[in-house]
């Protein structure tokens, strides 16, 4: 419908079906963002439209389409990588030549594109000076081969300053990976990483053995440490170097040693470092003439290793000490394990602490603080995980005969660590995770602009390999097994800083919580949010950090005595500044009793109506310090209810909270260009999705119908039937929508008017505390009883009245 719609010149109507797509499930690919932002700069919404691209660019990094779009629309950084991925596969002569001048532009000499077949090696180059391309192919093995190619005067890119020239090369056949290298005068420009053009053989004496044949005694650490040599290959990024193997270097010794791989770093610091480090004992430099990248450097000292158990480490690890015998020990400890991970703030599924996702690198000391907690939290445990990451991987002597090289026909860096543990459990060994070692881990520092595609190239080897991969990972992301073993990591790291605990449940007042958390963090505090929800195993109450810091694992079964006595142990050693109850129907009789003998304070956060059933909330209120009140229609609301004072957000405001409380005359914002003229579209933003918000929507939507055909709704939000709303015609639903994304949002859709909250009373909610000031004419229940001023050209609303006399009031509002 979105290219529909751009067909038809309906930029609007483009705009708002993709960006639809953008926000629902499943979850969107690349065209997706890319048709919001095709429609976004027609609309004149440059910003979004280069936000998009990049979006998409993240999806699918040589998406031509995308990198056209931002080859014209952006500039600096993200407009030269995007012309030199246009360069490696665009056919536009215009495009091309572009491109090329925006490399030229940026200072770049030269630029080339290499495809490595089988049998052939093609490609094309440019270059600005006089001197003939060379290419020289070198295998592992030590052969090579030398081309010397002049410019070709008839390229349809060369001119007066720019020479260019296509080439089409027999490979020469090779047992061994292969490295194809573009030089001008000498000087590297291009090199290829490529595995052999045959499969080559084991030496003998390295026959696979069994697992169950080749697995070492368990009697090796009766005061026996296992011979050891740690992997290092070094690229780019000095500092993080110099500090992994300044951590590293005292880890060595006796039967352990390290080798460093220097992978033909372009960086004369580091290539210093290692020569002043050279002599270190139990330490060997390995140099490379050039660039193998992470499987070349592996697989060249993997070749010469017999009976040693090996751990691959990258250079932008920090390592604690002792990491080495308690990840061996963890290796030992137990039949068939062949890898061993640690935990690490950028580990996939052993991240800490949120798993899957790369989190801040600690500072060193917080890295040795948390490892000496995890060896203490979780000492002796072990987890199988579907495959090790090669960040920091501990193979076993066995698992690595058994398995042999790491694969070469995988794109540099990502992946062949995952094909590899895949290829041991094929094997019949364990890949496990060790989470009493915390190993920090800097992350995509050589390949950063290249990261997504490469990941996505070596998916592509790994799927055909190993089809059932993916499925496996999610059903492991979806268990957690490790979520035990963080939470008593989380446990044992957290300060008593004496937090506010904010207490509430799921839906709209769970995102009420979570929001004074993190205002409560913006003021200076320390914050933690205690989410109560029912599950599978009866009710359990979440313990977390509302800006995703630690912790975010921490789980208590409220149901259960040991459950409900950790919780009261973990709080009484937290002992809180203060607790807030943001729903109270999520406090059960049990947890209040706890909360209460804690002896903070306890406060009742006014964020719903459930004051007005006082039965179910007379126990907690009598308990209550005080009661809070978010804004000032929250106050009033309160205040006629419970028969004791109720006192204002000690909680900072915030700049929009604050706006709304103030000022009663619209804001100074321009309106869309046609409002004069224009239909009125008035956007709803809806705070819980529930019945009661469904039915008010349908009356309004029903008598702007009859009385007003050509006005539109835009629902900024989700409902409990979009798509029922969506088929009356005159009703568009955004999906989710963020508090930062709705300014922008109602200056996308064009909309003329706001009504900010519809339906039962909600207090403190972001999104429609945002959407209390925006630039626009705004419609609310007015819950303090016109107590509190409203703005100029501002609409309050009786929320007593039935939803077909408020639909009415918004038409006559809304009409000129």
């Amino acid at each position: 419908m979105a290219a529909r719609a751009l067909g038809e010149g309906d930029d609007a109507g483009a705009f708002a079906f993709a960006d639809r797509r953008c926000r629902i499930a499943p979850a969107p690919q690349a065209h997706s963002f890319l048709l919001r932002a095709e429609a976004a700069h027609r609309l004149g919404l440059g910003a979004w439209a280069i936000a998009d691209c990049r979006r998409a660019l993240e999806l699918a990094p040589d998406n031509v389409a995308a990198c056209r779009r931002m080859l014209a629309w952006s500039s600096g950084p993200e407009q030269c990588r995007a012309a030199r991925r246009l360069l490696a596969q665009d056919e536009d002569l215009d495009v091309l030549r572009k491109a090329l001048a925006i490399v030229w532009a940026s200072g770049d000499r030269s630029f080339a594109t290499v495809a490595v077949l089988d049998d052939a090696i093609r490609g094309w180059a440019a270059w600005r000076c006089d001197a003939p391309l060379e290419i020289a192919v070198r295998d592992d093995a030590g052969g090579e081969m030398t081309v010397s190619l002049p410019a070709d005067p008839f390229h349809r890119l060369s001119d007066a300053e720019t020479r260019a020239v296509v080439f089409d090369l027999a490979r020469p056949p090779s047992p061994a990976p292969q490295t194809i290298l573009l030089s001008l005068r000498g000087e590297p420009v291009h090199a290829v990483r490529a595995a052999a053009t045959s499969v080559s053989r084991r030496p003998a004496g390295l026959a696979r053995p069994r697992p169950e044949e080749a697995r070492p005694s368990l009697r090796v650490f009766a005061g026996e440490t296992r011979p050891t040599v740690v992997i290092v290959p070094v690229y780019k990024d000095f500092e993080a170097t110099r500090l992994c193997l300044d951590q590293l270097l005292p880890e060595l010794g006796g039967p352990v040693r390290a080798v460093v791989v220097n992978d033909a770093s372009p960086d004369p610091r580091i290539r210093k470092h290692l020569a002043a480090i050279a002599a270190a004992p139990s330490l060997e430099l390995v140099e490379n003439a050039c660039n193998l990248g992470f499987v070349g450097a592996v697989n060249r000292v993997l070749e010469r290793i017999v009976d040693e158990d090996v751990v691959l480490l990258n250079a932008d690890t920090v390592v604690p000490p002792g990491f080495l015998d308690r990840l061996a020990a963890a290796a030992y400890a137990a039949p068939g394990i062949g890898t061993a991970m640690p935990l690490s703030n950028n580990g996939e599924f052993a991240s800490f602490p949120v798993p899957n996702e790369v989190n801040p690198l600690p500072a060193v000391e917080e890295i040795l603080r948390l490892d000496a907690l995890a060896a203490e939290a979780n000492g002796g445990v072990v987890v199988d995980v579907p495959s090790g990451i090669g960040f920091c991987l501990y193979v076993t002597a066995a698992c690595a005969r058994a398995v042999g090289p790491l694969h070469d026909r995988f794109h540099r860096g990502y992946l062949e660590d995952v094909d590899y543990c895949l290829r041991a459990r094929a094997l019949g060994f364990r890949n496990v995770c060790v989470p009493s070692v915390f190993v920090g881990h800097a992350g995509s520092r050589s390949f950063q602009e290249e990261k997504r595609s490469l990941v996505l190239r070596n998916l592509d080897i790994l799927d055909t390999r190993f089809p059932f991969y993916r499925a496996e990972c999610l059903a492991f992301v979806e268990a957690d097994p490790l979520r035990g073993a963080r939470g008593r990591l989380e446990a044992a790291a957290l300060d008593a800083t004496h937090p506010v605990v904010i207490v509430g449940g799921g839906g709209a007042l769970g995102e009420i919580a979570r929001a004074r958390g993190r205002r409560a963090l913006a003021a200076g505090e320390s914050a933690l949010v205690l989410t109560v929800a029912p599950s599978r195993r009866g009710t359990v109450a979440a313990l977390a950090h509302p800006a995703d810091a630690l912790p975010q694992s921490l789980r208590f079964g409220l149901d259960t005595e040991d459950g409900r006595a950790a919780l009261d142990a973990l709080l009484r050693r937290l002992r809180p500044a203060r607790i807030e109850i943001v729903d109270i129907r999520a406090v059960s009789q049990g947890l209040l009793d706890l909360i209460t003998t804690l002896g903070a304070p306890l406060d009742v956060v006014v964020a719903d109506g459930t004051l007005r059933h006082m039965a179910e909330c007379r126990e907690v209120v009598a308990r209550a310090a005080r009661i809070v009140a978010p804004d000032a229609d929250a106050e009033r609301f309160a205040q006629r209810l419970v028969d004791r004072p109720v006192v204002r957000d000690p909680v900072r405001r915030s700049a929009a909270e604050a706006a709304a409380s103030v000022p009663p005359v619209l804001r100074p914002r321009s309106a869309p260009d046609d409002a004069s003229t224009a239909a009125p579209r008035l956007g709803i933003v809806s705070g819980r999705g529930d019945a009661g918000e469904y039915r008010l929507l349908r009356a309004v939507a029903d008598v702007l119908r009859r009385t007003a055909p050509a006005a539109r709704i835009v629902v900024l939000g989700g409902t409990l039937d979009d798509i029922g709303l969506l088929r009356l015609g005159t009703v568009f639903v955004t999906g989710p929508v963020t508090p930062d994304e709705l300014d922008r949002m109602i200056e996308a859709h064009r909309l003329t008017h706001v009504l900010a909250g519809i339906g039962a009373p909600l207090f403190g909610h972001p999104l429609i505390a945002r959407a209390r000031t925006a630039a626009r004419p705004v419609a609310f229940p007015d819950w303090s009883e016109a107590a509190v001023a409203a703005r100029g050209g501002d609409l309050p609303l009786d929320p007593r009245l039935p939803d077909d006399a408020v639909a009415e009031r918004l038409r006559d509002w809304m009409m000129p």
